[in-house]
C-alpha cells in the first residue's frame, strides 16, 4: 500500500470554562469510563492497567484545561520556578511544567497526570509542548457553544419541559431547561412523519430529545445529554456536559461535536467535522466521520464500512487515551495513536489505515480470526509499546450560555370595568385603558384595538374570536395582571399606513416585522380548547405557556418558569417585540 503524508489538523481556539473545571469532574469521569471501557478478553491485570492509564490521561488533561484557564501569566505568579504541582486526591496529582521560549510572548506547558503516586501501581500520563497564552481565559465564563443576543430566541424557558410538536416549523431559535418532542413519534407510512425544524439554534440546561427526520439549522448545546432519532440533520456544532447519542440511522452533523462524556454515532451517520469525547467513541455500520476523532477513552467501530477522514483531506486521525478497536471495512485515512493496544479485525474485508499506528501497548491485525501481517493493511508505519505516545487530547465542550428570564412588567393598574362580548357577530371597540376582565363567546365576535397600553384583570377568550390591531399610530402593549386563557380559533388582522385589514397567515415579507409592534403579558398563556389559531406579537408570561395544533404564530414567546407546550403542526416566525428590546437588555 503506498504510504501517505498527513497533516495534522489545528485545534480551533475555543473560550475556556471556569478555573476549576475538569480537575475533579473529569477524573470521576475517567474513573467511571475506564471501568467500562475494556471489553476484551485481556487478563484483570492488564485491564486494570489500562483503568489506570485512562485516569492518569484525565488528570494530564485537567491540568492542561486548568492552564489555559488561569493563563501562563497567572501561573508564573503563582511559581516563579516554573513547575506547579496539583494534588487532586489521595495518590491523584498533576505536575505542570511551563517555559516562555526567547523571543515569544506565550508559554511552552507539560502536563503530566499521575495515579497511584508513590505506589508499585503508580501509573503516568504526559502532554508535551502544548502551547499555552499568556492570557487566561477565566474572566470569559459566560459560556460557549451556540449564542445569540441576550434575548434573540422565538421560545424562551429556564424551567420546566418544553415539547415541540409533531412537524412543527420555528424560524428562529430555541432556549430552554429541556427540549422534548415526545409525541414525534416517525410515521413509517409517512416519510415526514415526526419531524420538526428549527432554523436557529436550540440551548438548553438539561437534555435534548430530537425526534426522527428532524431539522436544527444552527448548532445544539445541552447542559446534560443530546438524543436524537434516525434521519436528522444538525447544520452546526454539538456541545453536551454528558453524552451525545446519534441513533438509529441517516443523521447529519454539519460542523463538529464536543462532548464531556460518550459520543454514540448510528448507522450511516455522517459527521462533517471532529468528534471530541471525554469518554468513548462508538461508530455504528457506516458512520463517517470527515475530521478527526479525540477520544478520553477507547474508540471503535462496529461491523462494517465505517470512515474516519476523506481521501485527500489531510485529516481522519485518531487519538485514544484507551484502546482503538477497528471492525469490518473501516477505513482510516490518517494516523492512529492510542494510550492502549490498537486491534484491526475483519472477515474478508480488513480495515484499512492509510496512515501510521503509534500504540502504547500491542498493534495486532487479524482476519478471520487469524493474526496476518499488519503491512498488508497499514499505509504508514507501525509503532507498539510506546512509552507516552503523543497523544492529542479531546476539546472539552464549553457550557452553555446561561440567561436570566425577562422581568415581567408590574407597574400597572387595572380597572373596574369588565368587558363581555356575547352576541352573535358582536363587535367591540376597546380603546386604551385600565379595565377588568375581557371575555368573549362562541359567537363570531369581533375585537377592534388600536395604539396605546391596555390592562386588565384577566382575558378569556371563546372560539372564533377575530382581533382587529390598527397599528397605524404605534404599538399595542397589553399587560394582564391574572391568566390570558384561549378556549377556541382566534383569528387576527392588522391594519397599518400601508395595509388594510390583512389576516396575518397572507402577510409576507416586511409586513411581518409588524409584529414587533404588540407585547403581552401576564400570569399563563393558555390553550384550553382549539386549533388553527393565529398569534401577533411577543408573549411574555410568568408560568404555563400553550399553543394549539396548527396554531400560526408571529412573533416571541416567554416564559419565566415553563412549562411550554407547542402542539402539533404548530408555525412560529420570530419577531421581538419594539417593548422587549426597549426594556429587557
Amino acid at each position: 500500500m503506498e504510504k501517505r503524508d498527513h497533516r495534522r489538523q489545528s485545534h480551533r481556539h475555543m473560550r475556556g470554562s471556569t478555573l476549576l473545571y475538569g480537575i475533579v469532574l473529569l477524573v470521576a469521569v475517567g474513573a467511571l469510563g475506564a471501568a467500562l471501557s475494556n471489553t476484551s478478553s485481556r487478563s484483570s491485570f492488564g485491564q486494570l492497567r489500562e483503568n489506570q492509564r485512562a485516569q492518569a490521561f484525565y488528570l494530564a488533561q485537567s491540568g492542561i484545561n486548568f492552564a489555559r484557564t488561569v493563563g501562563g501569566t497567572k501561573l508564573s505568579s503563582l511559581s516563579a520556578s516554573g513547575s506547579l504541582a496539583i494534588t487532586v486526591g489521595t495518590g491523584k496529582d498533576i505536575a505542570l511544567d511551563f517555559t516562555m521560549p526567547t523571543g515569544s510572548t506565550d508559554y511552552l506547558l507539560d502536563s503530566i497526570g499521575t495515579i497511584n503516586n508513590g505506589t508499585n501501581g503508580e501509573s503516568n500520563f504526559k502532554f508535551s509542548s502544548i502551547p499555552l497564552s499568556a492570557a487566561g481565559l477565566e474572566d470569559d465564563v459566560s459560556g460557549g457553544g451556540p449564542t445569540n443576543d441576550k434575548y434573540d430566541y422565538a421560545l424562551f424557558s429556564t424551567k420546566g419541559n418544553t415539547d415541540i410538536g409533531n412537524k412543527a416549523q420555528i424560524t428562529g431559535s430555541v432556549y430552554a431547561h429541556n427540549v422534548n418532542c415526545q409525541h414525534c413519534q416517525s410515521d413509517h407510512n409517512n416519510e415526514d412523519g415526526g419531524k420538526f425544524i428549527v432554523t436557529g439554534n436550540i440551548v438548553a440546561m438539561n437534555n435534548v430529545r430530537i425526534s426522527s427526520n428532524s431539522t436544527v439549522g444552527g448548532s445544539i448545546c445541552v447542559g446534560n445529554n443530546l438524543f436524537t432519532k434516525s434521519g436528522v440533520s444538525i447544520g452546526g456544532d454539538l456541545y453536551a456536559q454528558r453524552n451525545i447519542v446519534i441513533e438509529d440511522s441517516n443523521s447529519e452533523i454539519g460542523g463538529s461535536i464536543f462532548a464531556k462524556r460518550n459520543v454514540y454515532l448510528g448507522q450511516n451517520c455522517i459527521v462533517k467535522g471532529d468528534v471530541h469525547a471525554g469518554g468513548y467513541v462508538f461508530l455504528r455500520d457506516d458512520a463517517k466521520v470527515y475530521g478527526n476523532i479525540y477520544s478520553g477513552n477507547y474508540v471503535k467501530t462496529d461491523k462494517s464500512d465505517s470512515v474516519v477522514g476523506q481521501d485527500g483531506n489531510g485529516l481522519g486521525d485518531i487519538n485514544a487515551a484507551s484502546y482503538v478497536d477497528l471492525k469490518f471495512g473501516a477505513i482510516i485515512y490518517g494516523n492512529i495513536i492510542a494510550g492502549g493496544y490498537v486491534n484491526t479485525d475483519g472477515t474478508n474485508n480488513p480495515p484499512i489505515v492509510h496512515g501510521d499506528i503509534t500504540a502504547g501497548r500491542s498493534i495486532d491485525c487479524y482476519s478471520d480470526n487469524t493474526v496476518v501481517d499488519c503491512s498488508k493493511y497499514v499505509g504508514g508505519d507501525c509503532f507498539p509499546d510506546v512509552h507516552n505516545p503523543p497523544i492529542v487530547a479531546p476539546t472539552a465542550p464549553e457550557p452553555c450560555e446561561t440567561k436570566d428570564a425577562p422581568s415581567l412588567n408590574e407597574d400597572f393598574n387595572t380597572g373596574n370595568i369588565s368587558i363581555t362580548i356575547n352576541g352573535y357577530l358582536e363587535e367591540k371597540v376597546i380603546f386604551p385603558g385600565e379595565y377588568a376582565s375581557l371575555q368573549s363567546s362562541w359567537n363570531e365576535n369581533s375585537v377592534y384595538m388600536s395604539a396605546g397600553t391596555y390592562t386588565f384583570s384577566s382575558i378569556d377568550l371563546g372560539g372564533n374570536t377575530n382581533f382587529y390591531y390598527d397599528l397605524s399610530d404605534g404599538d399595542i402593549l397589553v399587560f394582564v395582571d391574572g391568566n390570558i386563557i384561549k378556549n377556541g380559533p382566534l383569528n387576527i388582522y392588522i391594519k397599518t399606513d400601508s395595509l388594510p385589514y390583512t389576516n396575518i397567515k397572507d402577510l409576507s415579507g416586511d409586513d411581518i416585522q409588524y409584529a414587533s409592534q404588540v407585547h403581552f403579558e401576564g400570569k399563563t398563556f393558555q390553550t384550553q380548547n382549539g386549533n388553527n389559531s393565529d398569534w401577533f406579537g411577543t408573549i411574555l408570561c410568568e408560568g404555563k405557556l400553550e399553543f394549539g395544533s396548527k396554531d400560526y404564530l408571529i412573533g416571541a414567546y416567554f416564559t419565566q418558569s415553563g412549562p411550554v407546550k407547542m402542539n402539533t403542526e404548530f408555525t412560529v416566525i420570530y419577531v421581538l417585540s419594539n417593548y422587549a428590546k426597549e426594556h429587557w437588555y
